[in-house]
């Protein structure tokens, strides 16, 4: 079951149940969670499929998500590294508003964005790996249409 409330509003669906990954993708089984009140949405068309493959594809797997890191500098001791490691992230998501929601725990982080957080503290010397505020296991709506 997809929580509906958690998918982006500029995530597209998949309304294809002829295509060959219909029942492993998604964006098919998002679509299938619309609920009646929602009558707008963008989604991925049947052209999509080139050769028998659809570049939109994504499997419907869950991940280990996390969410906030107010505590992420708790332990390093060099305030230069903090500082460092702030505006490099801030950089990273184009805003310090930004930076704060994904900070306060408001977005959630994909396995792939935990890694580079990991990835750009040890680049600063840090050596723990990041113990992020929250974890669940979830789809990954997070990744952008292709």
């Amino acid at each position: 079951m997809i929580n509906f409330k958690q998918i982006p509003e500029w995530w597209a669906f998949c309304g294809n149940s002829q295509c060959k990954h219909a029942e492993e993708c998604l964006r098919q089984r998002a679509f299938k969670e619309v609920p009646q009140t929602v009558t707008r949405w963008a989604c991925v068309l049947p052209t999509a499929i080139k050769d028998g493959e659809c570049g939109y594809f994504q499997k419907a797997e869950k991940v280990r998500m996390a969410r906030g890191f107010k505590n992420l500098f708790k332990n390093i001791k060099s305030r230069d590294a903090q500082h460092a490691i702030r505006m490099e992230l801030t950089a990273y998501f184009g805003s310090k508003g930004t930076y704060y929601r994904y900070r306060d725990g408001e977005r959630w982080m994909n396995p792939e964005l935990q890694q580079m957080i990991a990835d750009l503290m040890l680049s600063h010397g840090v050596k723990e790996v990041p113990v992020f505020d929250e974890y669940d296991e979830a789809y990954d709506f997070t990744k952008a249409s292709t």
